[in-house]
């Protein structure tokens, strides 16, 4: 009787992940992409949420993976969750490098620049419409993790660590972006890999990086409306 019961909860279980992973695919209108279909796994980097690598689909050429960590919120979980239980999302492969290196390799002009960071916003406008935050924007996944990206943190995250993520630290992110994309990839307040307690210090008392020469007014206030 024991085994019969259970079995009838494991069953209602599977078939209410099932319905919850057919309901997520159609609110956020994603397209599953099986693992099977997937060649060969190239490990690029790691984020806060797990590891991004890059595969090749059958269908789609050259793409990136990110798998999902088991520790990951369970909403997020529900929505990457295949049979074998691994949680994977299937993106665009951007063959360009990461954010940093593009900027420093090119040395865009003005239009380009603002495109770029226009891309950014409109992509997080998006993702905040259907009540999605990032929570780990940065321009380089080498520069993951707490002691290494300071500029990148969101000050209330700096002075309190149990502070969780909103979208306003995405806001603010962005305006930290904004700001490398003007200066063609500096590091800001010129920290690279070093945690500097005293800088997060000044960070969470309001200091920000000053504009790059040549940089616009209007360009400024909105980077600087991002740190508000």
């Amino acid at each position: 009787m024991y085994n019969c019961q259970q079995n009838f909860l494991l069953n209602n279980a599977s078939l209410q992940i099932a319905r919850d992973h057919k309901n997520w695919l159609t609110e956020y209108n994603l397209n599953e992409v099986p693992y099977e279909s997937l060649m060969g796994k190239k490990k690029l980097g790691r984020g806060a949420f797990g590891t991004v690598y890059r595969s090749e689909s059958r269908s789609l050429g050259y793409v990136a993976i990110k798998e999902i960590d088991s520790e990951t919120d369970e909403k997020a979980q529900k929505i990457f969750r295949n049979e074998e239980k691994t949680h994977y999302l299937v993106m665009e492969f951007a063959n360009n490098g990461t954010l940093r290196k593009y900027l420093q390799n090119n040395k865009l002009e003005w239009p380009k620049k603002i495109q770029l960071a226009c891309q950014i916003a409109e992509g997080m406008t998006y993702l905040h419409s259907i009540d999605i935050t990032h929570r780990d924007l940065v321009d380089s996944n080498e520069r993951k993790g707490f002691f290494g990206v300071i500029p990148f943190i969101d000050p209330q995250k700096l002075g309190n660590p149990e502070y969780s993520y909103d979208k306003k630290s995405d806001v603010y992110i962005i305006g930290v972006l904004m700001w490398e994309i003007s200066s063609n990839g500096q590091d800001p307040f010129k920290q690279s890999h070093n945690y500097d307690p005293l800088l997060a210090l000044r960070i969470i008392q309001g200091s920000r990086e000053k504009p790059i020469s040549g940089t616009t007014k209007q360009y400024i206030d909105l980077y600087s409306k991002c740190w508000d």
